[in-house]
């Protein structure tokens, strides 16, 4: 064979590799990589043809949900299968830069398995999220600009922001590197996703700014807590990994010397610009974000690949571009060497690979299970982790509507508006107070609900919000026994000087089980009387409440649809009358 017959041999070894073992630690997986936002873009993929609204779903990303859609329809797998593409169409483009390059085959070879011995961008590909598409993207600028298709390049960068928030950047470096170039007629197509995406925002919703108005991604956010501005720099080795530490050290070298032997042809600068510019611009705003705060960072250091692949291969080609002597060039080669052949070790070893559950995923799977043998029947489940959706088999996003993401908007508030008797609240100490506000003292102190069955990891320390790692499943009461179990608890009703009338709203929506009401009053004024209308004078009662003297009337369940009932004081002076329900018939 011919050494480019070799070359290409060993470019198909290390690809295939790289997809067979993506694959297969896909399916040895106990859970995704990604519990939280990956799942939340399967749903939404998934969920896209049953809705079309979903198509411009900010937070799920426009671009990725189109392009994913059709595999979600097969399920989790057929998202992961969906990136899985991504990286090897990643990987091609990468190979069609380095032969324009002119990169050694044997860095070329080395190349996928480089990218999957990098944790986060492995995980990422995995989990169904969306980074690995956008460096996709980027790697397409990449090739457009060393080919000067200048309209192509303005098209392509167009559409990040629909890929992921941090697209705006590649669409700025763009502008800056075509303006410095003097393509003017090019800038305009830089607004094309834009428009494309405004007009498509007319159709679906009445809103062509919508990328704007509705965006979920608010400056002063700052669920999730802050940082060291450094910590970024710290995690290396999740978005670069050993290897691509390495990479970076032996090209920024060998670019310092490009540029000191005036070398400006081989050092591409535009392509320079860009990829160094999308790569670090995005590693520099998340850090500055995640010390200060802002705009819900989390300091996940996954953000960190976007950009990441397109980084990698500028390394290897400027390692590769500065001459050496014979033996150190050698050396050089004997890196990459190392490389192909360390990497598929390394990466079968791995103790981070297939995905294994931690303690809470534990005790979602748990909480799952216990829920899968009840009678679902009239019941709908109110919960914040994606994994628990996950396991039950459903997708919330699908009209589906027994199971529901809730976001806790006070919890006196939901009960019995959002949340109606017999709904289960599945509430876990991540995603509950962390993302939904659901705060475990409300939960606690609430006598509408009752605790179903708590699961709890074997953790010992205290979460961030000061609880026990766990699920608990709350059952909101019924209302019958929520006006049973208030037998004998006094309620006081006030009256203002002036005010003639009082309601008893209480009794709205109490349930026509009960056949009759007792209640007993006791006003610290005389000529108070506790009044029922029924039907607007049809039946009109009234009871006497003697000053500091107990009187007990009835009221019957069935009429109280079309009944008023009220306290009413004729003097309008300022008093106080305190009452209570004595008993209750069925």
């Amino acid at each position: 064979m011919t050494k480019e017959n070799n070359g290409k041999l060993l470019k198909g070894i290390t690809l295939t590799f790289s997809f067979v073992w993506l694959v297969v630690i896909h399916f040895l997986n106990e859970i995704p990589f990604d519990v939280g936002d990956g799942i939340m873009h399967f749903n939404i993929s998934q969920a896209s043809w049953s809705d079309s609204q979903l198509f411009i779903h900010h937070w799920g990303k426009p671009l990725f949900i189109l392009l994913s859609s059709t595999f979600a329809q097969l399920g989790f797998s057929g998202i992961v299968f969906f990136n899985v593409l991504v990286f090897i169409f990643t990987v091609l483009f990468a190979w069609k830069i380095s032969r324009k390059l002119e990169i050694p085959t044997l860095f070329q070879a080395a190349y996928p398995l480089v990218l999957i011995s990098i944790f986060d961008y492995s995980s990422s590909i995995l989990s169904a999220l969306t980074e690995p598409l956008f460096s996709l993207f980027i790697m397409i600028g990449f090739w457009m600009i060393l080919s000067k298709k200048w309209f192509w390049f303005a098209i392509i960068i167009s559409f990040t922001p629909f890929i992921r928030s941090e697209g705006q950047l590649p669409v700025f470096i763009a502008f800056i590197i075509l303006s410095f170039l003097r393509r003017w007629k090019y800038i305009p197509f830089l607004f094309t996703g834009f428009l494309i995406y405004g007009v498509i925002g007319v159709f679906l919703i009445g809103d062509f700014w919508w990328y704007f108005t509705n965006s979920p991604y608010e400056w002063s956010n700052d669920i999730y807590g802050n940082g060291n501005w450094y910590d970024y720099l710290k995690s290396y080795k999740q978005y670069l990994g050993n290897a691509g530490l390495i990479l970076t050290i032996t090209g920024s070298i060998s670019l310092f010397n490009l540029i000191r032997n005036k070398k400006w042809k081989e050092l591409h600068l535009s392509s320079l610009i860009f990829v160094i510019g999308v790569f670090v611009g995005i590693l520099f705003i998340h850090s500055y974000f995640w010390a200060n705060g802002l705009s819900g960072s989390l300091g996940l250091t996954r953000i960190a690949t976007q950009g990441m692949p397109s980084f990698i291969l500028l390394s290897i080609y400027y390692t590769s571009k500065v001459k050496l002597k014979p033996r150190v060039s050698q050396l050089r080669s004997l890196l990459f060497l190392l490389l192909i052949l360390i990497i598929p070790i390394s990466v079968l070893t791995s103790s981070h690979f297939p995905k294994k559950i931690n303690g809470l995923e534990k005790q979602v799977l748990k909480a799952s299970k216990f829920l899968d043998k009840k009678d679902f029947q009239g019941k709908r489940f109110f919960f914040h982790n994606p994994l628990f959706a996950y396991k039950m088999g459903v997708n919330p996003y699908l009209n589906n509507q027994s199971f529901i993401f809730y976001y806790c908007n006070g919890l006196e508030n939901d009960l019995g508006n959002i949340i109606k008797p017999g709904d289960y609240i599945v509430r876990d100490s991540q995603f509950g107070p962390q993302e939904a506000k659901m705060y475990l003292n409300d939960f606690e102190s609430s006598t509408e609900l009752i605790k179903i069955k708590s699961f709890y990891s074997n953790r010992k320390e205290l979460t961030s919000y000061n609880e026990k790692e766990g699920v608990i499943i709350y059952q909101y009461q019924t209302s019958k026994d929520k006006f049973v179990k208030q037998i004998g608890e006094e309620k006081a009703t006030a009256f203002e000087v002036g005010k003639e009338f009082r309601s008893i709203d209480y009794l709205i929506g109490i349930p026509v089980d009960y056949s009759e009401i007792t209640f007993q009053a006791q006003s610290n004024l005389d000529s108070l009387y506790f009044v029922l209308d029924e039907n607007n004078g049809e039946t009109y009662k009234s009871i006497s409440l003697k000053k500091d003297s107990s009187a007990t009337f009835k009221v019957n369940v069935r009429q109280l649809k079309n009944t008023k009932l009220y306290f009413w004081n004729q003097t309008r002076k300022p008093c106080l009358v305190k009452w209570k329900i004595i008993n209750i018939v069925n």
